[in-house]
Formats: structure tokens, sequence, C-alpha cells
């Protein structure tokens, strides 16, 4: 965000505090300057965490109530997780959220025609719906790709550490990584690892 935007949303925030009764204080303002220069939705311990080098006196306490008064009023948004950990984040445009199980990333998206999504018939008749905000989790790919590499490596340790078992020099392991089954078939009809009378390998 350039800075002329983002000195354009402190003066928003200076005159909704106002208009809500809220005392402007110096801490009150960088914990909202420093959440709308986010992207990354940080939880209120990230926050402390960015904010202790410039405000060393800054409490967590105070980062907790402030984020609680700020999202009560309306000046913040919290984003609910699965985690025991809120989110927090200044909303500039409507949007939804998309969350990694694994890496816990949250991305915005936009989903324009959700207001226009039938509800089911206890909700309609449950009262009146003001607003409705979508979370959706999954596992984004990088953290699909990781996993998937991982398995790999586990599955190539285990058969690593069979072949050694069995007697086999390791080399002969590597040998069947890179040429395929068709070489460890040939190897196993040739020769057994605890037969030293048997041909030697080509």
């Amino acid at each position: 965000m350039s800075r002329d935007k983002l000195q354009e949303h402190l003066c928003d925030f200076e005159t909704a505090c106002r208009r809500a009764g809220l005392k402007l204080t110096h801490q009150r303002l960088e914990i909202y300057r420093e959440l709308a220069a986010s992207t990354d939705h940080p939880s209120a311990e990230l926050l402390h965490r960015r904010l202790i080098k410039k405000i060393p006196m800054l409490s967590m306490d105070t980062v907790y109530r402030t984020l609680g008064t700020l999202s009560q009023h309306g000046l913040i948004h919290k984003i609910e997780t699965i985690e025991s950990q809120a989110r927090f984040e200044v909303i500039y445009e409507r949007h939804q959220h998309l969350i990694c199980r694994q890496c816990r990333q949250v991305i915005d998206f936009q989903w324009p025609s959700i207001d226009e999504v039938s509800l089911p018939d206890e909700l309609m008749h449950w009262g009146k719906i003001d607003s409705r905000n979508v979370v959706i989790y999954g596992i984004c790919n990088n953290c699909n790709l990781l996993k998937t590499n991982n398995n790999m490596e586990i599955s190539n340790d285990r058969d690593k550490k069979n072949w050694q078992i069995s007697g086999a020099p390791v080399a002969d392991y590597q040998n069947v990584m890179t040429a395929g089954p068709g070489f460890c078939a040939q190897k196993t009809m040739r020769r057994s690892s605890n037969d030293p009378s048997s041909p030697p390998l080509s």
C-alpha cells in the first residue's frame, strides 16, 4: 500500500474514532497503522511482536483490548478461525476468506453473488439477516506439494533401509532407483545377497 493511501486510511480512522467517542491514543493509532499496512491478517500476538520494537512499553493486554474495542465498533474486522488465535484485518472492500489448514495462510477473495444465494428456510424464518461472511478451509497447493515430497522422501528412506537390512550394497539400491524395477528383477534372479557363491553383479 502506498504511503498516501495509508495516510488516507489513517485520517478516516481518526474521524471514525471521534464519531464513536473513542480516545485516539498513540498506541491505538500505531496498532491500527500496523494492521492497515499488513496483508497477512496478523494475530494479536504477531502484531505485538511487530510493534514492540517501536513501542517498547506496549503490553500484550493493551493489544488485545485495543483490537477488541476497534472490532466492536466496526473499525477493524475479526476473522474467526479453527485456531485458538483470531486474525484481524482492516477491510477496504468487502471480501471472503480462504484459509489453509496446514500453513494457516489467509487469502481474500471476492464473491459478489453471495448475497443472491438462497438461504435455507429455517434461516429465513429465524429473523433478519444483516450480513453474510464465508470462511472456506482447505490445503493450499504449496502445502499439498510439500506433503507429497515428504511422503516420497519417507518412502525412499524406508525402501533404502529395507535394502540395507537385506545385506545388499547401497550402490545396488542407487542403481535400482535410477534404472527402475527391471534392474531390481534382474539382480534378484542373478544373486542373493546372502549367498556369496552367486555370480558377481555386472
